[in-house]
């Protein structure tokens, strides 16, 4: 979660618009998510204002696409590290929206907009 996102959560939150509890499960892995063996860090953006770059070497593919889906879904923007095509193949497939630099040897995403609509590539 952004600082920016966050405001807007507690905003909503006092002027009624969001329930404390339903701000409360948006809230709920803050700081961390435990994917099951990765330990994904949410809170990262709120300290540094840059949401955690990920180190795909040593990974599998299962859990890189798993870690995608997170990240993107919590709002923050991918970097992934040190793929190889298989592990790039894997991402693109959880999250279609991704690219890959085969160059740079990394996957990329931007985090949908506010509404939910797929942020636009620059």
């Amino acid at each position: 979660m952004t600082p920016e996102a966050l405001r807007a959560l507690l905003e909503q939150v006092a002027a009624g618009g969001v329930a404390p509890g339903d701000a409360l499960e948006r809230l709920r892995t803050l700081p961390f998510e435990d994917l099951g063996g990765v330990l994904l860090d949410h809170h990262r953006a709120l300290r540094l204002g840059a949401p955690e770059v990920i180190y795909g070497a040593g990974k599998t593919p299962a859990d890189l696409a798993k870690i995608a889906r997170a990240v993107l879904a919590r709002g923050h923007d991918l970097l992934v590290t040190r793929v190889d095509p298989t592990q790039a193949a894997a991402i693109l497939a959880a999250a279609p929206e991704a690219r890959h630099e085969a160059v740079a040897r990394c996957v990329v995403a931007r985090a949908p907009g506010p509404d939910g609509a797929p942020a636009a590539r620059t």
